[in-house]
């Protein structure tokens, strides 16, 4: 059985993207509608909706939709993506194939001609992000970005579901350090590829400083060696998000 999940915040394509994880092979979507300014209605037996009165960003709702899903397959999406038919049917045989996540390749709706399959992590001065892999070839990146991931449920239990981050940024970047750190490699399905809407503007309120506190979170939750390496560039170059992840750290773990 596989289970979708899907945060949702303001998002205009929900009901198309939830058509195409159906054609794609789900048997269960479940959707968590992250505090959206209009009432969102789905009426579809395959869809279990979650509502929240207050945003908490998408990795508490993607943790909160995976522990509610009840597939032994859970598959993560962008609530704008479009799948191709039969797509999470691969991505379920490849993962549970690999006992890893498995990324789909990624391109983007209207326009612009180019594909991601997954991607790289590099060293950025102040910690650790991941580019895009351009390479068809390369099968196993050292990390993600995208915008559909799947593995088992026991492979979600293993690594820990996704790091504790805050409204927007760094999302992808945090699942790639969790994979790594429960020793597992990151894999790309690349002849499954999703079409994602890629926004010039967001449907809600975004701050770049967010995605910088999100570094921080995630660098202290997934990496042994964060205090003696990662906390003195981030004191250095990050100094009000420093002096406030800690503060929203502890929110967000209460909550």
């Amino acid at each position: 059985m596989i289970s979708v999940v899907m945060p949702s915040r303001n998002e205009k394509m929900l009901h198309m993207t939830i058509a195409s994880m159906i054609a794609g092979g789900a048997d269960e979507i479940v959707v968590v509608d992250d505090g959206s300014d209009s009432p969102v209605n789905i009426n579809n037996p395959k869809v279990k909706l979650i509502k929240l009165e207050e945003a908490h960003g998408p990795s508490y709702a993607r943790n909160l939709g995976g522990k509610t899903s009840t597939g032994d397959f859970v598959i993560y999406s962008d609530a704008h993506v479009l799948v191709p038919p039969g797509g999470l049917i691969r991505l379920a045989t490849l993962a549970t194939e690999k006992d890893t996540v498995v990324c789909a390749a990624v391109q983007p709706l209207g326009g612009r001609n180019w594909t991601g399959y997954g991607g790289t992590v590099v060293d950025i001065g102040g910690g650790l992000d991941v580019k895009y892999n351009r390479n068809k070839e390369r099968r196993e990146p050292t990390g993600f970005i995208g915008s559909v991931y799947g593995a088992t449920r026991k492979c979600w239990e293993d690594i820990g579901w996704w790091p504790v981050t805050l409204s927007w940024g760094y999302n992808e970047q945090a699942l790639s350090l969790a994979v790594l750190y429960a020793g597992k490699k990151p894999y790309v399905a690349n002849d499954v590829v999703c079409m994602h809407q890629f926004k010039k503007k967001f449907n809600y309120p975004v701050r770049q400083s967010v995605t910088r506190v999100n570094r921080l979170l995630v660098h202290f939750q997934c990496c042994e060696n964060f205090e003696t390496r990662w906390l003195p560039i981030f004191k250095q170059q990050f100094k009000s998000e420093t002096a406030e992840y800690e503060k929203l750290f502890a929110e967000n773990q209460a909550e």
